[in-house]
């Protein structure tokens, strides 16, 4: 049985163990962090130390230069030996960490005991909805920092843990950004702190902090330094105590907040900026929720190399840096290293320099380099120093010129009768480099032919083309002037070669038929469109003349007929009491006239329809008012 208890507790340590190693830590490589130059301009934008009145200024100071390497002298003038008051929860933080930065003597046993009394007192009053993340996080600094002379068993931790935990399920619940991003910086820190003071249960915390990772990306695209400070602060602290955090965050997610940090230290500027870019940098230099290590891009100076490996902060590294292989393409077994992988040597810890190393050959080479257990890659683009063209000659046709040299082009233009038989050769060797991209260009502002001059053998390239049959087609069979050219390209060389070897005349003698496809889609005539010429229509004058006389004798008839009204007493009988009725509609055809006239007819059709029932309201008129006289008359 004992044996079995031993063997028990055995499996036990060993999973705890596990427990504790998984919480974090997996190798991040990035390309920039702090430089030295970065630090000396923050030690000069900090400034002196006695120039600080304020207890926060100093603190921040302080703080700054000691986690950049720089030494913070104690200044008597500045430390608090005793406390009288405690206002509130922010100045007392500042006031006791102003001290730890500074160095200075502990504070008296009943200053001790006052900072244990107030935070009782601050945390007995506060609630969720009363306490802000920021005074939090001070209650939960000034517990670490005096732990170890204050009873922090007398302090209720536990319900500030409770305040925490509800806060961060509050605000990730949200769409939190802004001044939310950094209360939740905060409040991870806190429950961190409290963590290491108290032990308690994690799984409120672990599932108050399920979607962490929509607020990593907020962070990342946060313009202020203190809000991704003081988050990546909060980040790395609770990776430390809650498991599996990097299963909930991508490591792209962690690169972009770091990029994005590090991209911030050219505006930071004042004390404020520069305090929280140290925090938050400093946050990933430790082993948070992945160990970052800052790999530079390789360096060539006149053929030696080297490259920088730090802490985001721009201090050494106790690790082992080697650079284990040096090889083009992607084959990393084709190493050019002799003896193998190979230790680095530095004089501060940070630059590395890669003695007796050879790059004979030019093109992009890749160095394999590991810093302890992280193994990056990064690239040297070696350029041609010298790329020499010899041994040119050109034929074409019967002409032959072999006597030019790069970048001198034949004098004189050359004349070419281009028939069947006509052909064009080119023959030349470089010496320096073997570029990936050699072309021959035909060619002038309206047509060209290009063609891929290939590797004969070694250094020696060569191309022989008909002129009619090959080039001429790309040409359209066009005489005239045309260039001739060498094109070289290639990724090593810092500019390209475009070389005008001549300038000929050619006179072909055959006409470029145009190819199905070709006269299908050549340029087609410009559609003109022909549109109906306007009417003809009266001048405005006119119009408007015509519109008044319309309008006059309108007006005085809907006048009349208001004023004489309707009857049917006066009605005359026989035929002219048929054609009354008639008379009626042909006075309501009148006014309609007048009325299409102001809608859309112009004069001309106007006066057609006023003719037409003019002629027949005046016969019909004139019968029926000479039967409404004879009616009046007999009456």
């Amino acid at each position: 049985m004992a044996s079995l208890r031993k063997i028990y507790f055995g499996i036990v340590v060993v999973l705890a163990c596990l427990a504790i190693f998984s919480v974090s830590i997996f190798a991040l490589s990035v390309r920039n962090g702090l430089t030295t130059l970065d630090k000396q301009n923050i030690q000069s934008l900090i400034g002196d130390l006695n120039s600080k009145q304020s207890k926060k200024d100093l603190f921040f100071a302080a703080s700054s230069l000691s986690k950049i390497g720089k030494e913070v002298p104690t200044i008597q003038s500045k430390c608090v030996q005793s406390l009288t008051t405690v206002d509130n929860p922010n100045d007392l933080y500042f006031t006791i960490a102003a001290n730890v930065a500074l160095k200075c003597a502990p504070l008296s046993a009943e200053s001790y005991g006052l900072v244990q009394s107030a935070l009782a007192k601050f945390i007995d009053g506060a609630t969720e909805n009363t306490i802000s993340a920021e005074t939090i996080y001070s209650i939960t600094r000034i517990l670490l920092l005096t732990k170890s002379k204050i009873n922090t068993k007398d302090v209720k931790t536990s319900k500030l843990s409770d305040i925490i935990t509800k806060q961060l399920s509050s605000l990730l619940k949200q769409d939190c950004s802004g001044d939310c991003v950094k209360s939740v910086g905060f409040l991870l820190e806190s429950a961190a702190i409290l963590q290491g003071i108290e032990k308690s249960d994690l799984s409120a915390l672990n599932n108050a902090i399920d979607n962490i990772s929509s607020v990593v990306k907020k962070a990342v695209s946060s313009t202020s330094v203190e809000v991704a400070a003081v988050f990546s602060r909060g980040l790395n602290k609770i990776a430390g105590v809650v498991a599996g955090l990097d299963k909930k965050i991508s490591e792209n997610d962690i690169s972009a907040l770091i990029e994005s940090l590090v991209s911030k230290k050219e505006s930071a500027k004042s004390l404020n900026d520069i305090y929280h870019l140290v925090e938050g940098l400093q946050s990933f230099a430790g082993k948070g929720i992945y160990e970052t290590v800052v790999v530079s891009e390789l360096k060539d100076e006149k053929g030696v190399y080297s490259i920088s490996a730090s802490n985001l902060l721009g201090s050494p590294l106790n690790e082992k840096v080697t650079l284990q292989s040096v090889y083009k393409g992607s084959n990393s077994d084709d190493s050019i290293l002799p003896k193998g992988p190979v230790k680095l040597e530095s004089s501060n810890g940070v630059d590395f320099q890669m003695k007796n190393i050879k790059l004979t050959d030019t093109g992009s080479y890749n160095f394999d380099i590991s810093v302890g257990k992280t193994t990056v890659t990064r690239t040297l683009k070696t350029a041609a120093v010298d790329l020499k063209i010899r041994d040119f000659q050109l034929d074409i046709g019967k002409l032959t010129r072999s006597q030019i040299s790069y970048p001198n082009p034949v004098p004189e233009k050359l004349v070419v009768d281009v028939d069947s038989n006509t052909r064009i050769r080119v023959s030349f060797s470089l010496a320096g480099v073997t570029p990936h991209q050699v072309f021959l260009r035909v060619g002038n502002d309206v047509n060209e032919a290009i063609f891929n001059i290939k590797q004969q053998y070694q250094a020696s390239y060569g191309l022989d083309l008909a002129l009619e049959r090959v080039i001429g087609g790309a040409l359209k069979l066009q005489s005239g002037d045309y260039q001739i050219q060498i094109i070289i390209g290639d990724a090593t060389l810092n500019t390209p070669i475009l070389w005008t070897v001549a300038t000929t005349s050619l006179n072909f003698s055959k006409q470029y038929e145009k190819s199905e496809e070709e006269a299908l889609y050549e340029v087609k005539p410009v559609i003109t469109h022909i549109f109906r010429p306007p009417e003809k229509r009266a001048g405005s004058e006119i119009a408007s003349l015509f519109s008044l006389i319309v309008l006059v004798p309108l007006a005085l008839y809907l006048i009349g007929t208001l004023a004489v009204g309707f009857n049917f007493r006066g009605c005359p009988g026989g035929l002219s009491g048929l054609l009354a009725p008639v008379l009626v509609a042909l006075l309501a055809a009148t006014i309609g006239i007048l009325v299409m006239y102001f809608i859309s007819w112009n004069i001309f059709e106007t006066l057609k329809y006023l003719g037409i029932v003019g002629i027949a309201m005046l016969l019909v008129g004139s019968k029926v008012l000479r039967g409404v006289a004879q009616k009046r008359t007999a009456q």
